[in-house]
């Protein structure tokens, strides 16, 4: 990645709105109330498209209150589903653009900065959105308001 060409896609780009694609969230009336709980957060990049000037991007958002006692964070394929107190997953779809004059074949020759980009900001961007919903729904749930932590980008060197 070129950090000149980088540096000018942020300088040009935009965040024009994010909006919730989709929301599902569900709670655990067997649960095995024994034990602490533990948070288990994952947010993965689905899909960008990219036309003309615009960028959109779908992320989606995985949380699950579960029970430390019977599992292993790390290996969240094999929960037992009676460990799990609530799950929330929902999408997010960020829509950027630039603030160019002309396209000029612009984010052709930055596809590698764009897929930095994406990466790096589109979490970052979102983060505060998905915050706010898990708070909200978690106190709609009848739990106290799970705050999610800020997020913070490691750089990579």
């Amino acid at each position: 990645m070129n950090n000149e060409k980088y540096n000018k896609l942020i300088e040009k780009i935009s965040l024009d709105k994010i909006e919730l694609n989709s929301l599902n969230c569900a709670q655990n009336e067997n649960f095995n109330e024994k034990g602490n709980l533990d948070i288990v957060l994952n947010h993965d990049i689905i899909n960008t498209i990219v036309h003309g000037v615009e960028l959109s991007t779908l992320i989606s958002f995985k949380i699950l209150a579960v029970n430390n006692n019977e599992i292993e964070i790390e290996n969240n394929k094999s929960l037992n589903k009676d460990s799990i107190l609530f799950k929330i997953e929902f999408i997010l779809n960020l829509e950027y653009s630039l603030q160019i004059e002309s396209e000029e074949d612009f984010l052709v020759d930055y596809k590698k900065e764009i897929e930095t980009f994406v990466e790096n900001n589109v979490p970052f961007n979102a983060w505060p959105y998905a915050r706010e919903i898990v708070s909200s729904i978690t106190t709609r749930m009848g739990f106290p308001a799970l705050i999610m932590p800020t997020y913070k980008l490691i750089p990579k060197y």
